[in-house]
């Protein structure tokens, strides 16, 4: 579903997937892109379950630092661009 851009219904059918195979790396990358603007319509900016206080949280455990700065990524289409097979 992904390849006809109805997210939301791709949304569903990957978090089946990634209950069925928990450990598939694949599916977790295309999980994580549709979850993300899913927190985003969720959420306000900086709440907690928003991608902002994931990011916060990603950057406080791994000692990343956020660009507060930097333009909106394109998450969905990087994630998947990226991926093999």
């Amino acid at each position: 579903m992904r390849d006809s851009g109805r997210w939301e219904e791709a949304e569903c059918d990957y978090l089946l997937a990634r209950w069925l195979f928990p450990n598939s790396r694949r599916l977790y990358i295309d999980c994580m892109a549709l979850a993300v603007p899913r927190g985003a319509k969720l959420f306000e900016a900086r709440e907690l379950g928003s991608p902002e206080s994931l990011c916060e949280t990603i950057a406080e455990q791994y000692g990343l630092q956020v660009r507060r700065d930097a333009p909106p990524s394109q998450a969905i289409d990087i994630a998947f661009s990226t991926m093999v097979g």
